[in-house]
């Protein structure tokens, strides 16, 4: 068995959690910096004519629905990460327990 066996490159996990960090900042950034804009947009639909009159109703409930599960998908995706990191945390320790052993050995 060879060293790549058993063991996984902390050196590629680190940048990857760190590239799924920055992914998260630039979503955070689009989702809490959107609504303003996306509110804004939404009270210039126009007068009541005909085509609001067939829209707006819609659409209106579809989007208040959307938002909460947008911003929990958020927190899942935060969460996600922090797992990661937990779990190299993890296996950095349980690694070095393991490796005590045979160093107990010699």
């Amino acid at each position: 068995m060879t060293r790549s066996d058993v063991h996984f490159d902390e050196s590629l996990v680190g940048p990857a959690l760190d590239t799924l960090d920055v992914q998260l900042a630039e979503l955070d950034n689009a989702w809490y910096g959107a609504p303003a804009a996306i509110r804004a947009g939404e009270s210039g639909f126009g007068p009541p004519d005909l085509l609001n009159q067939a829209f707006h109703p819609g659409y209106a409930p579809r989007a208040e629905r959307l938002r909460p599960e947008a911003e929990r998908r958020l927190t899942q995706y935060r969460d996600l990460i922090a797992a990661g990191r937990d779990s190299v945390e993890i296996y950095r320790r349980g690694d070095h327990n393991g490796a005590l052993v045979f160093t107990e050995i010699n």
